[in-house]
């Protein structure tokens, strides 16, 4: 439990993971101070180990952003036991901290992460494997365009909702690094120009939604040529999608919006990545 952490072993790890960080990006005190906003003071205190507490959260997100590590990886030298008790006491500890309206908007926003993995994240992440499965057995029924086009339009009003609960509701509440924000961002916005594309193209094909029957060897060849364009774009629409799945998962575990253990609950195939 949270009593069984001994803080000043913390605070010396920390004080060395900061050090080290600084020697190995050839950053001076001042360059961390201008990157996370903190005072030169009080990092020079972390760095040197002069520090009586554990840092707020919130400094510790900050210096765990600048370095682009985990703010585990600035706390332990290797898997503490008790990490998830340690990070519960620290976002307790700022939290008590803060006005209730801002309490309140927290737990509010941690709502709203979940929900969002659960409605968006979650359907995407099996939509897009499971359109793969469609390129094997679909060809096979009276028409496999209208099977395929269902598929894409389904993917397509996930990635909407995605879109919009992002921007209109996580975006203004969040504070993150620009930079950061901006990469989202450009690889949300590769997805979304890489499924216009995708559709476009097959209309441009001849993707046909009506309920035709396969009685031509011609139309066969047309569903199988079809079939090979819809395996390649789900499997682009894959990959930029696995960018932009670890990037919100991200922004959202830094904010403490949801733990990695809640989003290995939701989506097990994250674990891989965590690990």
């Amino acid at each position: 439990m949270v009593a069984d952490f001994d803080k000043n072993e913390i605070i010396d790890t920390l004080g060395e993971n900061v050090s080290s960080w600084l020697f190995s990006l050839d950053w001076t005190i001042e360059d961390l101070a201008e990157k996370t906003g903190l005072s030169a003071t009080t990092i020079s205190k972390i760095a040197n180990k002069k520090i009586t507490s554990i840092p707020r959260v919130d400094t510790l997100i900050k210096l765990s952003d600048a370095f682009g590590i985990p703010m585990d990886d600035l706390l332990f030298d290797d898997t503490h036991a008790g990490l998830d008790d340690l990070r519960d006491m620290l976002m307790e500890d700022h939290f008590d901290d803060q006005p209730q309206s801002s309490k309140s908007n927290h737990k509010r926003m941690k709502k709203l992460a979940k929900r969002i993995i659960k409605d968006d994240l979650v359907p995407l992440n099996k939509n897009l494997p499971d359109s793969l499965d469609l390129t094997l057995d679909t060809i096979k029924s009276p028409n496999p365009d209208k099977t395929w086009l269902d598929q894409l339009n389904k993917i397509g009003n996930l990635l909407s909702d995605l879109s919009v609960d992002f921007y209109n509701k996580i975006v203004p509440n969040i504070d993150v690094e620009e930079g950061v924000l901006s990469l989202f961002t450009d690889r949300l916005n590769d997805l979304e120009q890489a499924y216009e594309r995708t559709k476009d193209a097959m209309d441009e094909i001849g993707f046909n939604n009506n309920d035709i029957v396969k009685q031509q060897l011609r139309q066969e060849m047309v569903y199988s040529y079809h079939q090979g364009f819809f395996q390649m774009a789900i499997i682009q629409l894959t990959d930029i999608f696995s960018d932009v799945i670890s990037m919100f998962l991200g922004i959202v575990i830094s904010q403490g919006y949801i733990t990695e253990e809640e989003v290995i609950k939701y989506l097990p195939r994250m674990k891989e990545i965590m690990d």
